[in-house]
């Protein structure tokens, strides 16, 4: 697992696929009937690091910006630099915490075009399931994010944008 994968209960689940055609194949249920291309194998409990800080992760993009006061988004990822309309586009942040008990307010990622709002996911890291609050200092967590790029979304760049609070901005 990543460094920074935050400590929570995950379901293990498992996809088959034709080396072939790299087609999934069907998950079979206990009568034998296709019931689907993924099987859940059981769950795993990632536990919370117990020292500060985490090796550095080269496939992010170091930015090591204060985003709230004790919060530092320390790097980021995009999946890919190029979405067209109705695509989901990916992104990593790695943050750190400075602190314990911090109070900072939302997390929100846009994608920005042209001055407008076009895309939003707000909430605590991992989908909403970690917040900020209950981080140790020196704390290390990996986000993953995803936004829906609009079907009406026009050509062009656009800019990602994460906020935290009302104050906090990165540009990425």
């Amino acid at each position: 697992l990543p460094p920074g994968t935050p400590p929570l209960d995950y379901d293990v689940v498992v996809s088959v696929y034709d080396e072939d055609t790299l087609k999934p194949l069907s998950v079979l249920d206990a009568q034998g009937a296709p019931s689907g291309a993924r099987a859940s194998v059981g769950a795993v409990r990632v536990e919370r690091n117990p020292l500060p800080g985490a090796p550095a992760d080269p496939t992010l993009t170091a930015i090591n910006a204060e985003a709230a006061p004790g919060l530092t988004l320390e790097g980021y990822a995009v999946e890919s630099r190029e979405a067209t309309a109705g695509q989901r586009l990916a992104l990593r942040l790695r943050w750190r915490a400075e602190q314990a008990g911090l109070d900072v307010g939302p997390i929100r990622v846009q994608l920005v075009q042209g001055g407008q709002v076009i895309a939003e996911q707000q909430g605590a890291p991992a989908d909403g399931q970690y917040p900020v609050e209950g981080w140790n200092a020196g704390e290390v967590v990996l986000d993953r994010r995803e936004l829906s790029v609009p079907g009406g979304a026009a050509s062009g760049p656009a800019q990602l944008q994460v906020q935290v609070g009302e104050i906090g901005r990165a540009h990425v």
